[in-house]
């Protein structure tokens, strides 16, 4: 798919293009891969030179950082499909409403964040898509939350921090 979507017919713009994440049959977990034109001299289209990037290394990256005593860091795609997150943040699922979600090889994971969770959430995601960076605030169960985005955007991808507001306020005496 990388070669196909690289050429000419699909790329008359020569541009670097990215796959959908996908289950590496390898086994080193999700991948994505960057492929890019090669054109000679002359401008004929020679081929497409392509690299994978596992994303357990960059996952293993935003499962480490977290915000306050709760919060924790995501990443989604352009899709809205979330791709890393503290691995045991069952957190992460309830307030986004979904499960674990097993991907198989040569898979693309299925599930996404949009139009998940209330309303203001709904538009955070909406706003992480579209490549927009901000601050913004949503409610789950009662709880307030705070949401920081911001765009990755050579890949089109999105990172997200999300914490209770209780874990940023301090009483003052």
């Amino acid at each position: 798919l990388y070669y196909t979507d690289a050429t000419p017919e699909n790329n008359p713009d020569r541009n670097v293009v990215w796959t959908a994440p996908y289950q590496d049959p390898a086994g080193t977990g999700l991948i994505v891969t960057s492929a890019a034109p090669v054109y000679d001299a002359r401008g004929t289209f020679r081929g497409v030179f392509a690299a994978d990037v596992q994303l357990a290394k960059i996952s293993t990256q935003i499962g480490a950082i977290q915000a306050g005593q709760s919060g924790f860091a995501f990443l989604i795609d352009g899709e809205g499909r979330l791709l890393a997150m503290r691995e045991a943040s069952t957190n992460a699922f309830r307030i986004f409403g979904l499960n674990y979600e097993p991907v198989p090889v040569n898979e693309t994971p299925k599930q996404t964040v949009l139009d998940r969770g209330p309303a203001d959430l709904q538009a955070i995601t909406r706003n992480m898509i579209a490549g927009e960076n901000g601050l913004g605030t949503t409610t789950i169960s009662n709880i307030p939350y705070y949401v920081a985005y911001a765009p990755l955007p050579t890949i089109g991808y999105s990172l997200g921090i999300i914490a209770p507001v209780s874990d940023f306020e301090i009483s003052y005496l």
